[in-house]
């Protein structure tokens, strides 16, 4: 997840001109004076979210599995 989420790595290692990641996109929307556009913030979070629940219900017999195991003792 913190990579996922990272803003500051792509911000200065990215030509952010050219090159734009989620977190840098939304901070984008924000406009001047701290004027955002809630519906195309809200629309981009969900546009993020989607394949990480994508993700986790493909995987989700794994993932609990996993856990499951982890979790017995000795």
């Amino acid at each position: 997840m913190w990579v996922w989420n990272d803003y500051l790595l792509p911000c200065l290692v990215l030509d952010v001109t050219k090159y734009k990641t989620i977190p840098i996109h939304i901070q984008y929307l924000q406009g001047s004076y701290g004027r955002v556009d809630l519906g195309a913030t809200m629309a981009l979070i969900v546009l993020s979210l989607l394949p990480i629940v994508v993700f986790y219900l493909a995987c989700q017999k794994h993932i609990v599995k996993g856990v499951a195991a982890g979790a017995v003792k000795g």
